[in-house]
């Protein structure tokens, strides 16, 4: 039997544990971790180096399975049934490296990739990320900020209730920082459920809480 979400329960995470392993060394990255999002949340993940962001969104994408513990989404077990969960409980994923996500031969090709969405959509978003003048262009032509623009543009499309970010703006500058900081806000106020993971100072108190990654636990920042 298939599973189907039920409701929009936000995420759970329950008691969480993951090792990695290479040869006799073992590494844990999570001891026992656990925490939820409500629906509709804004929330930031910071933590050190190698403290177990990127780690996290995998197993929350379904990309990866805890050794022990629950991940669930909108009701949906994501431990159990990984990336084919993850996409029916309704999330979206922009990953750290956004060219590993591009496919289309030019930005207008990736953009049609989301056939769900309408043209003037699909311009809109064009336009809001910078990249109308770059429609043609091949993203292997892009620079790293280009690139992780038309990711977060195609992850915008997809209109996913839950978006997760992994370094959403590590090849941004000052000012399209900022501009994905105010349309994060937006569709945190149109009802999206938003989790956004970084390393800088600066962007640590986006949203409405903090939590970050320590000693294979979570703590919750003031």
């Amino acid at each position: 039997m298939k599973n189907k979400p039920i409701s929009h329960t936000g995420i759970q995470v329950q008691d969480l544990y993951l090792t990695y392993t290479w040869g006799d060394i073992k590494r844990h990255v999570f001891t026992d971790l656990s925490f939820s999002i409500q629906p509709g949340a804004f929330v930031t993940i910071t933590g050190d180096n190698a403290s177990g962001k990127t780690s996290l969104l995998k197993l929350l994408t379904g990309l990866q399975k805890p050794d022990l513990g629950s991940i669930i989404i909108n009701g949906i077990p994501v431990h159990e049934t990984g990336v084919t969960g993850a996409r029916t409980a309704g999330v979206g994923f922009l990953s750290q490296n956004p060219i590993y996500q591009i496919l289309g031969r030019t930005v207008r090709e990736e953009l049609d990739y989301v056939a769900s969405a309408a043209e003037d959509e699909k311009l809109k978003i064009a336009n809001q990320f910078e990249l109308t003048h770059l429609i043609s262009v091949s993203p292997q032509r892009l620079s790293g900020g280009e690139r992780q623009r038309l990711a977060l543009a195609v992850v915008a499309l997809q209109n996913a209730p839950i978006l997760l970010l992994d370094e959403p703006t590590s090849y941004l500058d000052a000012g399209q920082t900022e501009k994905l900081h105010q349309y994060l806000e937006h569709l945190h106020e149109s009802g999206r459920t938003i989790l956004h993971v970084t390393q800088y100072p600066g962007e640590a108190l986006w949203g409405q809480r903090t939590l970050k990654l320590a000693n294979g636990m979570c703590l919750e920042l003031d």
